[in-house]
Order: structure tokens, then C-alpha cells, then sequence
């Protein structure tokens, strides 16, 4: 992360959301212990990234990923421009991605992470779950 700066498994919200990682900040409470906070253009390397923490009852459980090679737009996903065929693409380099990251393993004594396309939201990410 940016500084240094390490998210545990398990982070309390308060704590992630203080780091303040990237250039805008939102927060989405689902009403039934899910909270999500999200942080836009967290800048690493030469890359940009998209955060979406996911806390239930303030304790964090999952982290979605979405990584790109310019900043991402403050007001939108940019989905004007979509096609599948992008999607499954993002899909491999994030595959790809990962495996420079972390090797091919992708079940921890922690939790996994997945990676690919979900045609349900029809996008493609990096999902960790602890």
C-alpha cells in the first residue's frame, strides 16, 4: 500500500477508512451490518487502483480490486464504454496480476482470492476474502 501502510485481515473500519488511501472516498451502509467503503485512484507503482472494502459489523471481511493504468474518474466507472470483450480481458491481466503477486496459490489459512468476470455485474475484478 501507499506510505507503507498494511490492512490487516480482520481491520477495524475506523482504522482503514483514517489511512484516507486514495483521492476520494465513499461509503455505502447496506443496512444489515454490511458497510462498504470505497477509495478511488489509490496510486502504487505506476498503477491505479479501486478499493472497496467490505466490513461486517465493522470488522473487515473482503476487499474488491479493481486496477487500471491511468486514474480512474472521480464521478463515474467509465461504463459508457463497456464491452464483455474488455471485461474478459481485465479478467486475464488480473489473473495474471496475481500471479506475479502472490504465485498461483489462491486458498490461505486466512481466506482466498479470486479473480475474473462476473457476468452477474457484468465486470471483472480482484475479490479478497477473509
Amino acid at each position: 500500500m501507499p506510505g507503507g501502510k498494511l490492512i490487516a485481515p480482520k481491520e477495524l473500519f475506523g482504522k482503514v477508512q483514517d489511512m484516507a488511501l486514495g483521492e476520494k472516498q465513499e461509503f455505502t451502509d447496506m443496512d444489515n451490518g454490511w458497510v462498504w467503503l470505497s477509495e478511488r485512484n489509490v496510486q502504487v507503482g505506476g498503477q491505479y487502483f479501486i478499493l472497496s472494502f467490505g466490513f461486517f459489523y465493522g470488522v473487515l471481511r473482503m476487499v474488491h480490486m479493481l486496477i487500471g493504468s491511468r486514474p480512474y474518474s472521480l464521478e463515474s466507472l467509465g461504463l459508457e464504454d463497456w464491452s464483455e470483450e474488455e471485461q474478459l480481458e481485465r479478467a486475464r491481466y488480473y489473473h495474471e496480476w496475481l500471479d506475479s503477486q502472490v504465485g498461483p496459490q489462491r486458498e490461505f489459512p486466512w481466506g482466498n482470492i479470486w479473480s475474473g468476470y462476473d457476468a452477474q455485474s457484468k465486470g471483472s475484478s480482484i475479490i479478497i476474502r477473509y
